[in-house]
């Protein structure tokens, strides 16, 4: 037979273990978040971004959907790299009006200094520029061209 402390050393423990089984389980049950056959259907996006007429090297495209024209979709962001971005299905669009953030910068890193932080991405090339665009529900292609007047 079980002493009292030795009772509830067992009984912490299978509390702990119900405990550790049931969050499992609501992981289970909910998908740990991620697209369920009951949720939209997302389409990859992919695309260019240019600045003054040359790939962005460095930089982000990040989309949230236009609440205000009807859009209720997910949104998301793809990383720029030499000047384009790609967003796998699984993480992507579910069309319609969506508004797009675009960040860029030169790609030549700036180590630490007295002065400023370090940044791998280098220096902006320009302000964030914000753009709208409807799409389509399928794949989707954009080309973003932000010209040279839009300097940091």
């Amino acid at each position: 037979m079980l002493s009292n402390s030795a009772f509830h050393v067992f009984l912490n423990g299978k509390r702990e273990l119900l405990a550790a089984c049931f969050m499992l389980c609501c992981l289970i049950f909910t998908g740990c978040g991620s697209q369920t056959e009951d949720g939209p259907t997302r389409y990859k996006l992919e695309g260019t971004v240019t600045y003054d007429g040359k790939p962005v090297p460095k930089g982000e495209v990040s989309f949230r959907p236009d609440s205000q024209a009807g859009n209720k979709g997910p949104g998301g962001y793809a990383a720029i790299e030499q000047g384009k971005f790609q967003v796998d299905a699984s993480k992507g669009v579910v069309g319609g009006p969506y508004i797009f953030t675009l960040t860029g910068f030169d790609g030549i890193p700036i180590p630490a200094s007295d002065v400023g932080e370090p940044s791998q991405d280098g220096k902006p090339l320009f302000t964030e520029v914000e753009i709208k665009k409807d799409l389509p529900q399928g794949e989707s292609t954009l080309d973003f061209e932000i010209p040279a007047n839009k300097k940091k």
